[in-house]
């Protein structure tokens, strides 16, 4: 198994306050180890918290931002309850970014980060 050290600070707007959670990876989620996560979910709904430094690209945005999504690592999407990732990955497909992972739902994909 594999360890991955993750740290993630709350809202600016609130009280500062700085977490580490250490995340047992097992081998068949080893993918995600190594991916940029995408919390394609409202602004509103990010600052409620995500997953460890997830970046927030809200799904009315995507297709704005595609030169984001330009990079060699995998692409993790993901928002409330796997909708609005399927419709990231599907947009970002057709603008022919190939290395997306449609995480689902957040609970899906804090699931397998601690697996």
């Amino acid at each position: 198994n594999s360890i991955l050290l993750l740290s993630a600070c709350t809202n600016p707007k609130k009280k500062s306050n700085t977490q580490t959670e250490v995340v047992q990876i097992p081998q068949q989620v080893e993918k995600f180890s190594d991916a940029l996560f995408i919390d394609v979910r409202t602004e509103e709904e990010f600052e409620e918290g995500s997953v460890p430094n997830a970046i927030n690209i809200p799904l009315s945005d995507v297709e704005k931002r595609i030169t984001e999504f330009k990079t060699n690592k995998k692409i993790v999407v993901f928002c409330r309850s796997g909708n609005r990732s399927n419709q990231a990955k599907t947009i970002l497909e057709k603008n022919g970014i190939a290395n997306i992972i449609d995480g689902g739902g957040i609970d899906d994909v804090k699931k397998k980060l601690v697996e």
